[in-house]
């Protein structure tokens, strides 16, 4: 059954298609760095927007948001709070408790965010920059609500459509909601055929270039199977179970950060094969890359042998510290047994 509510079609969908469908309405909603500050699920809702900003004198003030949280009457909101001081929370556990008992679907901040653990433990949603201890209290004041706002470049307005994953978090003007909607669920059609493609076997390159030689807004499905360009090259089986859970199983990717803005038609390819700097990193063609929690390592190709060596007798001295730290010793000694501070040394 396919959803019917407004709503219910914007859950169906993730930042990443929504995003692509207002670039190509020419419209603003994609932000950058309002991200989820715990594991938060996604999210949609309609936004209740509040502009904080700085306490310019010591005359008494309410909190701030506590007349916003307490006026919803409905379970469709997401709260959205602009404004500020760099490094200032504007939202607490307290805060989050009274919002879900309103049910307010969610709270998205253009600034901090304290007491996350406590959003977390009762399952209500936060978005926004970061994590923070220092308390709003005498330091911010309510300075509207229900006005236009700047959130990370983009102007929203009271009763737009907000979207929020670990992408980050997209708004929609109310407007052009439903514009947006059949866009977006006729690209995330043909994405899902093109997945199906790919899974079928089809060169990714085969399966791109459909996408763009096509109109974005066809909703005929990719073919799995094709004869034109392919020649020898042409894999005609079907994708076993095994090829669909290489595919759809978590595939491993490290990066810099997470957006959900497409690099079409704003980055392309300069070289293949060429030297690149990662941070300081210099990484030649065939060198050997390691990346696990710690973050991404890269050992040049001629000297991979002698940096495993030298890895292997660092990790093994490393595990007999550890046995004499477990039978008794102190740090100290059990550094000093094995030469811990020259283990790294040439």
């Amino acid at each position: 059954m396919k959803p019917n509510s407004t709503l219910d079609r914007l859950e169906a969908l993730d930042t990443n298609t929504v995003s692509n469908a207002l670039d190509l309405l020419g419209l603003r909603g994609a932000t950058f760095g309002l991200q989820p500050l715990w594991n938060c699920p996604k999210v949609v809702g309609r936004a209740s927007i509040v502009e904080v900003g700085p306490k310019t004198d010591n005359t008494a003030t309410g909190h701030i948001l506590v007349s916003v949280v307490d006026a919803n009457t409905t379970n469709d909101r997401t709260l959205v709070i602009s404004g500020g001081i760099e490094g200032i929370s504007c939202w607490g556990d307290i805060l989050a408790s009274a919002s879900k008992a309103k049910q307010l679907r969610c709270t998205i901040i253009d600034g901090w965010s304290r007491d996350i653990e406590g959003s977390g433990g009762i399952g209500y949603p936060v978005y926004g920059r970061g994590v923070i201890m220092i308390s709003a209290r005498k330091r911010l004041v309510q300075v509207s609500a229900g006005k236009p706002l700047n959130v990370r470049g983009v102007t929203v307005d009271q009763d737009d459509y907000v979207i929020a994953d670990r992408c980050g978090t997209v708004f929609v003007p109310a407007q052009r909601i439903q514009e947006v909607l059949e866009l977006a669920e006729s690209i995330n059609h043909r994405q899902e055929g093109m997945v199906q493609a790919v899974r079928a076997g089809r060169p990714v390159s085969e399966v791109m270039q459909d996408m763009q030689s096509e109109a974005i807004n066809s909703t005929s499905a990719i073919p799995t199977t094709s004869s034109k360009g392919l020649g020898s090259k042409q894999n005609p089986r079907a994708a076993s179970p095994e090829d669909r859970k290489a595919i759809t199983d978590e595939y491993p990717l490290f990066t810099t950060w997470r957006w959900m803005r497409t690099g079409k038609d704003r980055v392309e390819v300069a070289d293949v094969n060429e030297t690149v700097s990662i941070w300081k990193a210099r990484v030649e063609p065939r060198d050997i890359i390691v990346a696990e929690a710690n973050g991404v390592l890269v050992a040049p190709n001629q000297r991979a042998r002698e940096v495993a060596e030298a890895a292997r007798k660092i990790e093994e001295n490393e595990s007999r510290i550890r046995e004499l730290l477990t039978s008794g010793s102190t740090i100290a000694e059990a550094r000093a047994e094995f030469g811990c501070d020259t283990l790294q040394r040439k």
